[in-house]
């Protein structure tokens, strides 16, 4: 694997996605970090060795540095998940953490059906837990300056 510094700036300007009022406390701080952390370093590990190593290294360091004491079970067992369109008619679109998987589906089901009444191209798709978090990590990217 080849990382460089532009890596690690990319975790800071996803960390600073964020606004101040949707990240209150310390464990949405860290959260918010470890989201970003797996975005651009985990999505790109091939091997489950390599994952499984990158998950270890983030429980011990939230231990470690942030002096959060989080379980493997805390932040890997239910995707983290931090988006841009929970709130569709929001402007400004505030960055934050979705917690509510089953409110995020419901979400894309109305975009999806917004899309479907305006264009002759009818999609039907089905908003399961794997396309939920690449929908977001897609929105994540495009919001990005120079997001591809």
């Amino acid at each position: 694997y080849t990382f460089n510094l532009r890596d690690i700036s990319k975790v800071f300007q996803g960390i600073l996605m964020i606004r101040p009022r949707k990240c209150a406390n310390a464990e949405t701080f860290i959260r918010l970090w470890v989201h970003e952390s797996m975005r651009i370093f985990y999505d790109r590990l091939i091997n489950s060795d390599d994952q499984q190593w990158f998950q270890k290294l983030m429980v011990e360091l939230c231990s470690r540095h942030m002096k959060m004491p989080f379980s493997h079970e805390d932040l890997f067992n239910k995707p983290i998940v931090f988006a841009d369109f929970i709130r569709p008619d929001a402007d400004p679109r505030f960055y934050e953490e979705v917690r509510d998987l089953p409110k995020l589906t419901s979400v894309l089901n109305d975009l999806l059906d917004n899309y479907n009444m305006t264009f002759p191209t009818q999609m039907n798709l089905v908003f399961f837990e794997d396309a939920l978090t690449h929908t977001a990590r897609i929105s994540r990217i495009l919001r990005q300056p120079r997001g591809n």
